[in-house]
């Protein structure tokens, strides 16, 4: 995939990130986002997953994402918010990630799982209010709709080992 210039970005984030073949496929039809939190979790993986491509652009590509995706000022608000926590704990995230991901280095992880994890890390180590069943449910449920076709059973995987690692109840 080859790095859009700044004149492309808005085009680039308004793709859903898809990992593995989903990409290819001809049943995959683009939905509006819900203005709700799962909404708001749609627009910050999109804002994280470009990030990676133009590292200084999710701050300013996840407001004009919720704007674009119809989220209200609630659900645009708490996507801001986790992408600026995940961006500002990045190395703590990852860090949670590489002990968590047994016989995976960070590198090798999909950009879109990588994504993923560290948006359901953030809400589940920083976001008291949010049962962390419901972080890794919807984490997993973004890893259907996003990445590879087996993306779901690794994040799934990798969250609850760290969940069972910090010893926070599910």
């Amino acid at each position: 995939m080859s790095v859009p210039d700044e004149a492309n970005l808005q085009s680039h984030l308004a793709r859903p990130p898809v990992g593995g073949d989903a990409g290819d496929d001809p049943e995959w039809v683009d939905e509006p986002t819900p203005n709700s939190r799962r909404g708001a979790r749609q627009v910050a993986l999109q804002a994280l997953y470009g990030e990676a491509s133009l590292p200084g652009t999710a701050a300013r590509a996840v407001g004009e994402l919720a704007a674009g995706a119809g989220l209200g000022p609630e659900h645009a608000a708490f996507a801001c918010d986790l992408v600026s926590g995940a961006l500002a704990r990045l190395e703590e995230l990852d860090a949670v990630i590489a002990a968590a991901a047994t016989g995976w280095r960070l590198e090798r992880i999909a950009r879109v799982d990588g994504a993923i994890l560290r948006l359901a890390l953030v809400e589940i180590l920083h976001f008291d209010d949010i049962p962390v069943r419901v972080s890794i449910d919807e984490a997993v449920e973004l890893a259907r709709l996003y990445g590879g076709d087996q993306s779901w059973a690794f994040v799934n995987g990798v969250l609850d080992g760290a969940v069972r690692q910090r010893g926070l109840a599910t």
